[in-house]
């Protein structure tokens, strides 16, 4: 492998020895930076950041149709061990 190759293949990877020992990354560049915060734009909460995150709640009235089902098939049972205690 030419040492052209090695020192592109070297930058291609996240997090390298580079030969000489030094550990390099391709984000050394930016890695220091100080975290960019646009003036005049307040900070948001932490409570409202959590918002962002919290689950998606796509499945509205999914878990009331569960609860009527097994009320369904509770009945069913029901009714099942009545009839097998009139053929006893």
């Amino acid at each position: 492998m030419s040492e052209k190759q090695r020192e592109t293949e070297c930058k291609m990877e996240t997090k390298t020895a580079c030969g000489d020992g030094a550990t390099t990354s391709r984000y050394d560049d930016i890695i220091n930076l100080p975290h960019y915060h646009e003036p005049g734009k307040p900070y948001m909460s932490v409570r409202d950041r959590a918002a962002q995150f919290a689950p998606y709640k796509s499945l509205v009235g999914y878990e009331g149709m569960i609860e009527e089902k097994a009320d369904e098939l509770y009945a069913i049972d029901e009714r099942a061990d009545e009839f097998l205690e009139m053929e006893d």
